[in-house]
């Protein structure tokens, strides 16, 4: 994996949110909850649906376990903030530098993706980990959580 290091502008996000740990994963509930209201919002930017995470600014990564509690959200790009659906938030994630990946495969080898990327690639190159917010993209070549030929972008911001 090696990733293409990119300056993005500010992505305006619709979309929910929920604080959870990998010990307690809610993200299937909240995908669960976000996808049939999908259809309930318009100015989409394009089609694609994006997962966040957002960490305490404090956080050391190398202090991350499975009970760290963070903030994720599912949520899609917007060309303006009117009109959010009630029981629906705005995110900005600012302009900045990401280092981005290609994950191939299906969800259960997501971490394993996430575990080379955090812990080989990052300490081995010449990036620091910034504290703005982590996110997948998944375009059209996203097939599903189970399907092994499944492709995401993984953004992780670096300065």
């Amino acid at each position: 994996m090696k990733p293409k290091i990119q300056n993005i502008e500010e992505i305006k996000l619709i979309g929910m949110s929920i604080n959870h740990s990998l010990s307690d994963n809610k993200t299937i509930e909240l995908w669960q909850k976000f996808m049939p209201r999908k259809k309930e919002m318009s100015l989409l930017k394009n089609s694609w649906n994006y997962a966040i995470q957002q960490y305490d600014v404090q956080l050391k990564m190398q202090d991350f376990t499975f009970d760290t509690k963070f903030e994720i959200w599912a949520a899609v790009e917007m060309n303006s903030f009117e009109n959010i659906p009630s029981g629906m938030n705005s995110l900005v994630i600012p302009a900045g530098q990401y280092a981005m990946f290609i994950h191939k495969g299906n969800a259960q080898t997501f971490p394993k993706s996430m575990a080379y990327i955090m812990n080989k690639w990052l300490p081995e190159s010449e990036y620091k980990l910034d504290e703005r917010a982590h996110f997948q993209i998944m375009k059209d070549e996203y097939l599903g959580e189970n399907n092994p030929n499944s492709e995401e972008e993984i953004w992780i911001p670096v300065i």
